[in-house]
């Protein structure tokens, strides 16, 4: 998860670009902010937003503290 121009987006891990702007369902947009930087696991809803896809979250998991690319060898297929 990343923070870009004021709005909290997911990242692809692998190139880390950009794949998703996020939207908190039930919560405060703040909350994104402890996650800035992890690897997480986001549940909601997808809709269109204007160039990637718009995610209204309901829950955030952490997976890793960092969001750095995993070892080909280790990618789960």
């Amino acid at each position: 998860m990343d923070e870009q121009n004021g709005r909290y987006v997911l990242d692809d891990d692998r190139r880390i670009s950009r794949i998703a702007d996020l939207e908190p369902d039930g919560f405060p947009v703040e909350s994104f902010a402890k996650h800035v930087g992890q690897k997480v696991t986001v549940r909601g809803v997808q809709s269109a937003g204007d160039s990637v896809p718009l995610f209204r979250v309901r829950a955030v998991e952490k997976v890793s503290d960092t969001c750095a690319p995993q070892p080909a060898g280790q990618r789960k297929q």
